[in-house]
C-alpha cells in the first residue's frame, strides 16, 4: 500500500534519515519505535507530507506522491498535542474537516454519529477542549482524523502526556478501532509496552536506520541486533573481555550454592572452534534475579549497543544467554579477526560447559518486594565494575552503573536473603544470534 524507496532526509550536513526502503501493508497497525532522536516522527512526516524527503520516493498503490502536498494525500495525521480548536464543541471539531470538503450535510450527520459511537464521545458531543480529560481530548482528534475515512491514518505519540492507567486503557481503545475500521495506522512512540500492544508489526529505528521489522514475537524473541535486544523488553549484559554476554531474565534459574552441585546442564548441539570452556561473564557485575523461577537480570552495556557492524549473540524471553562482541578496545590487543572475506568476525554463542560446571556465582546483595512481584539484585564475584550502559528500563546500582529490572511474580521458589550466596544457571539450547 505505501511504499518508501531509498528515501533519506538531511539537514544540511546532518543526515536524520540513512537511505532506507519500507512497505507498509493494507490494513495493518505499524509501529515506528525507538529513542528520542532517531528520525522515527521525520519519517512519519515525511509520509504524512510534512517534510520532503532529500532523495528517494513515497508511494501510495503504486503512484508517486512525493510532491504532494498533505491535504491531496488520502491520509490524516493525529499529533502529539492534539490540536483541537479550542472555541468549537466536540462534534463542531470532528466535522470541521467534512465542512471544508463540502460534504454534503446529511453524509456530514451520518459520519459524525459514526465517529462519535467508534470513539465512545457521543454524551460529551457538546462540549469544547477544557470541558475534557486528556483521554476524551485524544479521542476528539481521533475521531476528527476518521471521520474522513482515510486510508491511512499517522498517529505521533498521541498518548504520551497521559498517565500510565489511561494510556494502557487506549491502546487497546486504539487497536479495537483500526481492527473495526480496517484503516492502514502507522504509528510513533519511544514506549515499548504501547507498541508491542498494538502493533501488528513493529519497525526498531536507531539513528535514522531500520534495525528490524517483524511482529511484536519475531523482535522480542529473535532480535537480530543487540541494539534490538536491550532496547525492546529487559536484558542482562555482561562484559568479559572482548565480548559481551546478554542474559534475558526468563530462563536464568537461581540456586542457593548448596544446592548447585546436583543441576545437570545438557551439552549444546554445537560448538565453535576454539570456545573456551572457562569463558563465562566477567566477576564484579551486577545481576538482578527475580524471586519466581530464580530468574535474572542485570545491566546493559553503553559501547555495546554502538552499531559497529560487529555481531552478537542475545537471549530472548525464552531464549537465556548470549553473546555479543564488544566494540574494539583502544589496545586492540583481544578484538575479534575479520574473517577470511574481510567481513566482520560471528562473534559465536558462548556453551555452558558441562563438564567443568562452571556457572557465574554471587552474593544477595538487595530484594525489593513490588506487590506481586519480588527482585532480587546479586554481585557477581570478583569485584570489577561493570561497563556502563543506556538501557531505557535501567536503575542505578551501588556503583552507580545502570541494572535492568526483571519482573516475575513471586513465591514458585524459596525466598533468599540478604548476603546468601547463590550460583546462577541457564541452558545453553537459549541463544539468539545477532549482528549488531
Amino acid at each position: 500500500m505505501i511504499r518508501l524507496e531509498s528515501v533519506e532526509k538531511r539537514f544540511d550536513d546532518t543526515v536524520v534519515i540513512a537511505p532506507l526502503s519500507l512497505e507498509v501493508k493494507e490494513g495493518e497497525f505499524l509501529t515506528l519505535l525507538g529513542p528520542s532522536g532517531c528520525g522515527k516522527t521525520t519519517l512519519l512526516r515525511i509520509i504524512a507530507g510534512f517534510e520532503s524527503p532529500t532523495s528517494g520516493t513515497v508511494l501510495l498503490d503504486g503512484k508517486p506522491i512525493t510532491n504532494l502536498p498533505p491535504y491531496k494525500r488520502d491520509m490524516n495525521m493525529v499529533f502529539q498535542q492534539y490540536a483541537l480548536f479550542p472555541h468549537m464543541t466536540v462534534e463542531e471539531n470532528i466535522r470541521f474537516g467534512l465542512k471544508m470538503k463540502k460534504v454534503p450535510a446529511a453524509e456530514q450527520k451520518r459520519r459524525l454519529e459514526e465517529a462519535l459511537e467508534y470513539t465512545n464521545l457521543t454524551e460529551y458531543r457538546r462540549r469544547k477542549p477544557h470541558e475534557l480529560s486528556g483521554g476524551q481530548q485524544q479521542r476528539v482528534a481521533v475521531a476528527r482524523a476518521i471521520v474522513n475515512k482515510p486510508r491511512v491514518l499517522l498517529l505521533d505519540e498521541p498518548l504520551s502526556a497521559l498517565d500510565y492507567q489511561l494510556r494502557r486503557k487506549l491502546q487497546v481503545e486504539l487497536k479495537n478501532l483500526q481492527r473495526n475500521l480496517g484503516i492502514t495506522f502507522i504509528y510513533v512512540t519511544h514506549d515499548q509496552e504501547e507498541a508491542m500492544t498494538m502493533s501488528d508489526r513493529i519497525a526498531i529505528m536507531n539513528r535514522g536506520v531500520i534495525e528490524q521489522i517483524g511482529t511484536p514475537e519475531e523482535i522480542y524473541l529473535r532480535p537480530r541486533s543487540l541494539f534490538v535486544a536491550t532496547f525492546v523488553g529487559e536484558n542482562n549484559v555482561f562484559r568479559r573481555g572482548a565480548t559481551t554476554v546478554a542474559v534475558r531474565p526468563e530462563n536464568i534459574r537461581v540456586m542457593r550454592e548448596s544446592e548447585a552441585a546436583g543441576y545437570e546442564v545438557r551439552e549444546p548441539v554445537a560448538r565453535a572452534a576454539g570456545d573456551d570452556d572457562a569463558q563465562l561473564p566477567r566477576a564484579g557485575m551486577l545481576a538482578a534475579v527475580g524471586a519466581h523461577g530464580g530468574t535474572v537480570a542485570a545491566f546493559h552495556g553503553a559501547g555495546a549497543r554502538n552499531g559497529t557492524g560487529r555481531t552478537a549473540v542475545a537471549g530472548a524471553p525464552e531464549t537465556g544467554v548470549a553473546t555479543a562482541e564488544a566494540p574494539k578496545p583502544a589496545s586492540a590487543a583481544n578484538a575479534a579477526a575479520p574473517s577470511a572475506s574481510g567481513e566482520p568476525a560471528l562473534a559465536q554463542v558462548v556453551p555452558l560447559p558441562a563438564a567443568a560446571r562452571a556457572f557465574p556465582t554471587g552474593t544477595v546483595q538487595d530484594i525489593v518486594f513490588m506487590g506481586g512481584l519480588r527482585k532480587t539484585f546479586i554481585r557477581v564475584d570478583g569485584g570489577l565494575a561493570p561497563e556502563t550502559g543506556a538501557n531505557v528500563n535501567a536503575r542505578a546500582g551501588e556503583s552507580g552503573h545502570p541494572i535492568v529490572i526483571s519482573c516475575d511474580t513471586s513465591g514458585s521458589c524459596a525466598s533468599l536473603r540478604i548476603g546468601e550466596r547463590v550460583t546462577l544457571r541457564w541452558e545453553p539450547e537459549h541463544e539468539v544470534k545477532l549482528t549488531c
